[in-house]
């Protein structure tokens, strides 16, 4: 039983490390990634801070080094996450990678304010991000994220002045709705490839400094979409493995034991 003797709601999730024995929520063994930021740098040190934390192991380029990228270099990685706009107009080198890579079966986190505002008239944005741009802010009054599907529960301040808001289509789950209601984020699961997308430069979410614990937050339940669970005791099995607790309030979480492993 889990119990949250403070008053606010809290979000766990439970994972799983085969070299020290069952441990909650940290020193998952993470899998591998690729980080690609064009003009993100401040994003891109938030992501590998929170990569570190969840027991990931990555590698961290630019756009022109992930432009001359081979598809079979990027699936080697486990996920790409794409930090910064493609580039400031539509159907550029950075499109044309990650589209290939998606249409190979890819899994990406792209994560930037600014990118529908630059590139929304483009293939990339239009199709494989099943989006159409709907402006540059929500207000200010509305750029807190709240979360939907599997972003429930987590609820995230933003110090990003300019956040995009756009229309989500049929393949996409709506993961975040800014306070006004549009998206600010959702989950494209089409033609064999999953995306995240997040209108929000990553290093906004919280504040505007790299490692507050919503970046953390966000990331993990990201790459538990787009990769799948790398956790490490196959034979161990536990349900909810993730979940909201009210404040005050108690949850049970069964421990199991999978006979056929």
């Amino acid at each position: 039983e889990l119990t949250n003797n403070g008053t606010q709601p809290f979000t766990y999730t439970i994972r799983e490390n085969g070299a020290t024995g069952f441990t909650p929520a940290v020193n998952r063994a993470g899998g591998n990634v690729l980080v690609v930021q064009r003009n993100s740098a401040t994003s891109a040190t938030a992501a590998t801070t929170a990569l570190t934390a969840l027991g990931y192991t990555f590698e961290s380029i630019d756009n022109v080094a992930f432009e001359a990228r081979s598809l079979a270099n990027l699936q080697t990685f486990d996920a790409v996450i794409f930090l910064g706009s493609t580039n400031a107009t539509a159907n550029n080198a950075s499109e044309a990678k990650l589209t290939e890579y998606l249409n190979a079966g890819g899994k990406l986190f792209i994560a930037d304010n600014d990118l529908g505002y630059f590139t929304n008239t483009g293939t990339f944005y239009r199709t494989m991000l099943d989006s159409t741009y709907g402006g540059d802010d929500p207000g200010a009054a509305n750029r807190a994220l709240t979360g939907f599907d599997f972003m429930a529960g987590v609820n995230a301040a933003s110090a990003d002045a300019y956040p995009d808001f756009y229309t989500s289509g049929s393949s996409s789950t709506v993961i975040f709705r800014y306070g006004n209601n549009a998206v600010g984020g959702s989950f494209i699961q089409r033609n064999g490839y999953k995306v995240v997308y997040l209108a929000t430069d990553f290093v906004n979410l919280g504040t505007s400094a790299s490692g507050d614990v919503i970046e953390r937050t966000v990331l993990e339940r990201v790459l538990q979409a787009i990769a799948g669970s790398s956790d490490s005791i196959a034979w161990l099995q536990e349900a909810p493995v993730t979940g909201v607790i009210a404040g005050g309030a108690s949850s049970d979480v069964a421990i199991g034991w999978n006979p056929t492993v």
